[in-house]
């Protein structure tokens, strides 16, 4: 679905937010998109995320967070390979079974994506977060860019894993009312009760389905 999607909106810009050592931009190398990739990612992932970039010319890295505000954010670092790493306090994830240790103190730096485009830049694109419990801060940071967003890829939750953390569903009310509609919903985590915990999905812009 989502080559699909990059390639009947023509988008030649694909953001990558949370991007760890690179796993979901190759997927996408992968899945045949050449154009410009920009993969933001605050953790010590970043170093491999880094080194993968270096061959290619049309993927940029940024050693930052995006969010809501610009400046100096403190960063939870989880113990597995920073997969869960979230500027925001764990708590519920701390109960799933998951056995992921977290360690707090490092900084990082952090920006808005509506700072980092700036006014000028008026580029559709596609937009990817896996935020672990952050993505409301970087969607109120993109107020403004969303109105050149095409669709939106994102990881989510039903329980409030994170302090802070938006729920599956006000995520989901909030990019309806930006006229985005869900073309994608998997599963992909649960409980030892086989409730579901977390799942990925696509929203794609009204006019662009």
């Amino acid at each position: 679905v989502r080559g699909e999607i990059i390639r009947k909106t023509g988008v030649s810009l694909v953001y990558d937010v949370g991007a760890n050592k690179g796993q979901w931009a190759k997927a996408i190398r992968k899945e045949g998109y050449d154009h410009e990739l920009i993969s933001f990612e605050p953790s010590d992932a970043y170093v491999s995320l880094k080194k993968l970039a270096a061959r290619d010319k049309e993927w940029i890295c940024e050693n930052l967070a995006l969010s809501n505000v610009e400046g100096e954010v403190n960063l939870f670092s989880a113990s597995n390979e920073n997969l869960s790493t979230s500027i925001l306090e764990p708590l519920e994830i701390l109960n799933q079974g998951f056995e992921i240790d977290f360690s707090s103190g490092k900084k990082a730096l952090a920006t808005s994506l509506d700072l980092y485009r700036g006014e000028k830049e008026r580029r559709k694109f596609y937009l990817k977060l896996d935020v672990q419990g952050a993505e409301a801060l970087v969607l109120e940071g993109a107020k403004s860019s969303l109105k050149d967003c095409v669709a939106i890829e994102f990881e989510s939750s039903l329980l409030r894993l994170y302090r802070g953390e938006s729920s599956h569903y006000e995520l989901a009310m909030y990019l309806i009312s930006q006229n985005f509609s869900p073309v994608q919903i998997v599963i992909t985590h649960w409980d030892k009760g086989l409730h579901t915990v977390s799942m990925d999905s696509i929203f794609v812009k009204a006019n662009w389905l």
